[in-house]
């Protein structure tokens, strides 16, 4: 799903899984409508969510919202996904 476009439909936050807690499940589509999940512990796309869910606390609806993941490759062999 990387460097495709797409559609965060919803999210549920501070999920504990077995590589820890405070992981982001998002549920989305891509480009050919197929829904699936995303489980993410990226600071960058859980501000951006946490961010989104406040918009719609205050009454402006963001989701579904179209999107692309993108990802940086560190020389020393991390990754950093962030949303677009």
């Amino acid at each position: 799903m990387i460097n495709r476009k797409i559609k965060v439909i919803d999210f549920v936050d501070n999920i504990k899984t077995k590589e820890g807690d405070g992981r982001v499940v998002m549920k989305v589509s891509d480009e050919y409508d197929s829904a699936f999940k995303i489980i993410t512990s990226s600071r960058k796309i859980i501000d951006v969510l946490q961010q989104a869910r406040k918009l719609e606390l205050n009454g402006e609806h963001v989701f579904p919202q179209s999107t692309e993941i993108h990802c940086n490759l560190f020389s020393n062999g991390s990754k950093e996904y962030y949303l677009l």
